[in-house]
């Protein structure tokens, strides 16, 4: 009995072929980000089928054009990568654009919430109209984001959120308030419970105003 041989993938070559793979089975997911930016949305690339092989090969196309994935892992019954970072959603999304049909308008809102031209809450508008129109799957549920991406930054910055583990920074006229508080007899604890800003950095902030180290001790 004559075997058949195993047909050969050839390996990804354009981005072309990856935006067609994409449209099919591909999806824009959305993640409300938590390191310090709780006003900014995080997109997602997701690529998934159930050969191993052809999730491996999309990775390996990225990679050699410099966008980094997650590793590669195995959904129920399928293999998937994520690309998540800003960089890589934006390069992948700016090279599929020309030859996406189905995901087109998705990609498009996608871009334009990361340059800042539309708010988080236009970006899950135009996913869920996709969901409607059988376009995607599902979508997770909906967080109020009337920012766009630039404004939830700035946002997440003036209201002192720490970004990526460094210590939050206050702003000249909250020290200033501190310093004069104290000066009218407030204890640093009693700053540090009413505004719930850490006794650490309040004292901080106190001592750096001190004349000198012989200066009486704060409390």
């Amino acid at each position: 009995m004559n075997v058949k041989p195993v047909e050969k993938v050839s390996p990804y070559r354009s981005w072309a072929q990856v935006a067609g793979y994409f449209d099919g089975d591909g999806s824009i997911s959305i993640r409300r980000t938590s390191r310090g930016r709780p006003f900014t949305l995080l997109p997602a690339l997701e690529f998934g089928d159930q050969s191993r092989r052809q999730i491996a090969m999309i990775r390996e196309f990225l990679r050699l054009r410099g966008i980094r994935t997650g590793l590669m892992a195995k959904h129920g019954d399928a293999w998937r990568i994520e690309v998540g970072t800003i960089e890589g959603v934006t390069r992948a999304l700016l090279e599929m654009l020309p030859f996406l049909y189905k995901k087109k308008t998705e990609a498009r809102a996608t871009l334009d919430y990361l340059s800042g031209k539309i708010s988080g809450n236009d970006l899950q508008k135009v996913l869920r109209a996709a969901v409607r129109r059988g376009d995607r799957e599902r979508l997770g549920l909906f967080v109020d984001m009337p920012w766009t991406r630039n404004e939830g930054a700035k946002r997440a910055m003036e209201l002192a959120w720490r970004f990526a583990g460094r210590k939050p920074s206050l702003r000249p006229e909250v020290q200033q308030d501190i310093i004069q508080r104290h000066e009218a007899g407030v204890s640093l604890r009693e700053i540090a419970r009413s505004t719930g800003i850490p006794y650490s950095t309040v004292h901080r902030v106190v001592s750096s105003r001190r004349p000198s180290r012989h200066s009486s001790r704060v409390v």
